[in-house]
């Protein structure tokens, strides 16, 4: 407990200084890529005050304020709905990427008959198949997320998906999906046909400048994975 109060008190005095600031919580560090506005958008779910912390993944406590330590790094003080001291924890989210998805029939067949020519164990559900190809969803981040007390204990790295949502007037907005669902499913085969066409297709290699895509930066390896999708399957 000792260890744990001044972590408390400093999170919960963060608080005020959050009523006047405003969004300046998050604008530190967070510019305008899209895995920028992923991790917006996920703090903004995971994190707002006087909600439940993290979807309610370690308990129901509710949040009472989040302090910046790092990139895409925060301490959220927590109070039990029992009352009493609140509690901070540590949230990471420390990998964000990005994979185009496309509206329309085309897209929607390849991505199935190609994730199952590769062995890919699930069919994509019959939900996620009617919103890719009504264009519901424009793209799907993966997230790495490590959480635990802010002390160290009960550490844990889990995965989450948010999607690239159509709003009325050609808007888009991120938003986290529910820790286990078709979101997952959709994931998945995306991340098993990105993995093959990277080390594969010639296109993607060519983008690359490499004969292979080792040694080649992750983000590379996926900004050249967009750009020779939405050749095919966009307006590209």
């Amino acid at each position: 407990m000792s260890t744990l109060a001044p972590r408390a008190t400093h999170a919960v005095l963060a608080l005020v200084a959050l009523a006047v600031a405003g969004c300046e919580r998050v604008e530190p560090y967070l510019s305008d890529t899209p895995a920028d506005r992923v991790a917006e958008a996920a703090l903004d779910a995971w994190t707002s005050p006087g909600g439940v912390f993290f979807d309610g993944v370690p308990g129901d406590d509710t949040v009472a304020a989040v302090t910046p330590t790092g990139a895409r790094a925060w301490e959220v003080a927590v109070v039990p709905r029992a009352g009493g001291s609140p509690r901070v924890w540590s949230l990471e989210i420390s990998r964000i990427e990005v994979y185009p998805v496309f509206g329309g029939d085309a897209f929607v067949a390849w991505l199935g008959d190609r994730a199952r020519s590769l062995g890919f164990p699930a069919l994509l559900p019959a939900e996620v198949v009617a919103e890719v190809r009504r264009a519901d969803v424009r793209a799907v981040a993966d997230m790495e997320v490590r959480y635990g007390r802010a002390d160290g204990s009960g550490r844990r790295t889990v995965e989450r998906v948010a999607y690239l949502v159509s709003l009325p007037g050609d808007a888009t907005e991120w938003r986290v999906q529910p820790e286990s669902g078709p979101a997952g499913v959709l994931m998945g085969a995306l991340k098993f046909v990105a993995d093959d066409l990277i080390h594969r297709d010639r296109d993607v290699l060519d983008c690359m400048g490499h004969g292979s895509a080792a040694g080649v930066a992750r983000a590379t390896q996926l900004r050249c994975l967009s750009d020779v999708l939405d050749r095919r399957f966009g307006s590209g």
